[in-house]
């Protein structure tokens, strides 16, 4: 449920209603079992931060943790990041300098920007990690309608499960301004710690500090 008070209920949220299909939206959201998606995608006694936990990212009550952020999260997106979303997230991938082998995707939402990794870069072993079962569903659905084998993984991105020096490139794409300066910090310690020698991070992001404002 979207709060009526937030600055994106009050001014943004009824402009974008004008171009969003909305009927299609809620028949997408009725065809899915979210319980079972849910469980499909979660890791058994996962602990979600506070940070995350108490969040209504969106204005969605609940934020992420609520399914129907996952489903509206696309089409607000198209709208938020000018002049063209996928513009503004082929922009990270044409910065990787090198043909990474394995790539890991933190925060990776519902895989906008995992999915042009893959496609830039077929070959490679590509990995998504988020924290809501319901981003890693519409990620994971949108991998398979485009025929590309990525593996989602809920995870914290804060103490990712992978061992020292596993990945030739770590990306981050519009994460670190929905995360406290100090988790965005830890955050970006594990990115160092998972890369190989001569490999790349790379983040995508608005300026936190002005956000933050």
């Amino acid at each position: 449920m979207a709060r009526k008070d937030t600055h994106f209920e009050r001014f943004l949220a009824p402009f974008i209603r004008l171009f969003i299909d909305q009927p299609a939206l809620e028949t997408f959201y009725n065809s899915v079992d979210w319980e079972q998606q849910r469980q499909r995608f979660s890791q058994p006694e996962f602990t979600y931060p506070d940070y995350y936990a108490r969040q209504n990212y969106h204005s969605v009550e609940g934020g992420y943790l609520n399914p129907g952020a996952a489903v509206s999260y696309d089409p607000v997106t198209q709208y938020v990041l000018l002049p063209h979303e996928t513009w503004v997230r082929q922009a990270l991938v044409d910065k990787v300098q090198t043909q990474p082998r394995r790539i890991l995707d933190l925060g990776c939402g519902t895989g906008s920007t995992t999915l042009l990794l893959k496609q830039a870069f077929p070959e490679a072993e590509v990995f998504g990690v988020d924290l809501s079962p319901y981003m890693l569903f519409m990620a994971d659905h949108k991998a398979k309608q485009a025929g590309l084998a990525i593996q989602f993984l809920q995870g914290d991105a804060q103490n990712p499960e992978f061992g020292d020096a596993a990945f030739d490139l770590v990306t981050a794409s519009l994460l670190f301004h929905e995360t406290p300066p100090m988790v965005a910090r830890r955050i970006l310690q594990e990115a160092y710690r998972l890369l190989k020698v001569g490999g790349q991070i790379l983040v995508l992001d608005a300026n936190q500090e002005t956000l933050r404002q």
